[in-house]
């Protein structure tokens, strides 16, 4: 472990690092068994199951994600059947709105409460586009209408005046 003593601060290796000596657990590994170290462990397990959970899964479902519209859209392009389409739709629609999900939890870190609410937003503008406009608009295409209307938005979202203060928002987040 002492290899990792100097990670940088801002490392997720850090960050860890950091957690572990806050919680009593040290870098040294001596675990005796004692009730300090049961509870720093228990607190450590707590805070990597959390920083797992944030950080790892989302980008993986986001790549797995990537990787199935690739496979889907093969299909689709290749075969034009049935499931063939549903294997192209499915994960494109679960991306754009697990993409929206994640850009606002990462940008302002709100309350699971006010991500339902933006996602229930955009599924509502997203269903009224469909109502809307006739069935044979763009060519097919009215499902992405939504999203190419949203990413504007969430660009001017995401500049300064609006945008999470930045810099050290790894360490705030977990600090609990």
């Amino acid at each position: 472990m002492s290899a990792f003593k100097n990670s940088p601060p801002g490392s997720r290796l850090g960050c860890l690092l950091r957690l572990t000596r806050r919680c009593g657990g040290g870098t040294n590994g001596d675990l005796n068994g004692s009730t300090q170290n049961t509870r720093s462990s228990a607190k450590i397990r707590e805070i990597f199951v959390k920083y797992f959970l944030y950080y790892f899964l989302l980008n993986s479902y986001l790549t797995v994600l990537i990787a199935l519209i690739g496979i889907g859209s093969f299909l689709w392009h290749t075969l034009a059947t049935r499931w063939a389409a549903l294997a192209d739709i499915v994960p494109i629609a679960a991306f754009i709105h697990l993409y929206l999900i994640a850009f606002v939890r990462r940008l302002y870190r709100p309350p699971w409460w006010i991500i339902s609410a933006v996602l229930s937003v955009y599924l509502g503008v997203e269903t009224a586009l469909a109502w809307l406009l006739p069935r044979g608009a763009l060519n097919g295409s009215v499902g992405y209408l939504a999203p190419l209307l949203t990413l504007p938005l969430l660009a001017w979202l995401a500049t300064e005046p609006f945008s999470a203060p930045r810099g050290n928002n790894q360490t705030k987040h977990t600090q609990h």
